[in-house]
């Protein structure tokens, strides 16, 4: 199975980026969003699909992304399970 890490701050291409995985017909994998403690609030959107695919959502207190892009993978990256495939 794949797992499809976003690390989330803004919502450009956001909403686009839900859409296509929703309208995939092959659901074999998980999305996980990693919020960078953004001052927006993305979970209304992600309400939008819920049912359509297999998400989890974890927001951070601190910001990184602004220190260390990388850094912010890197914890994005632990929030997967056991999949055998990753993609940020």
């Amino acid at each position: 199975m794949l797992a499809i890490i976003i690390p989330f701050y803004k919502l450009t291409f956001f909403e686009a980026t839900l859409q296509s995985l929703a309208c995939q017909t092959n659901k074999r994998f998980k999305v996980y969003v990693g919020d960078d403690a953004s001052p927006v609030d993305c979970i209304s959107l992600l309400s939008k699909f819920d049912g359509q695919f297999d998400f989890a959502y974890h927001r951070f207190e601190k910001n990184l992304g602004g220190i260390s892009l990388t850094k912010q993978w890197e914890r994005c990256i632990v929030l997967s399970e056991d999949e055998e495939w990753l993609m940020i």
